[in-house]
């Protein structure tokens, strides 16, 4: 699939603005295809000292869950 600014999508928007809802929108494409294969134990693990996916309260996966 192409990148949201390639789209032609947001047309209506005056264009800085719609250049951060298209960084917004790809960066909320790429969440989802890099985490949908993760368990939520996996979200919240951390790897070799890597940070962590997830959160522990707040926006979880596109929902909230609160603290």
């Amino acid at each position: 699939m192409a990148e949201p600014w390639l789209r032609g999508t947001l047309t209506d928007v005056e264009p800085v603005r719609r250049a951060v809802l298209h960084a917004l929108e790809l960066a909320g494409e790429d969440v989802e295809r890099w985490a949908a294969p993760l368990s939520d134990v996996e979200m919240l693990r951390g790897r070799m000292g890597c940070r962590r996916w997830g959160f522990s309260c707040g926006i979880w996966r596109g929902r909230w869950t609160g603290c």
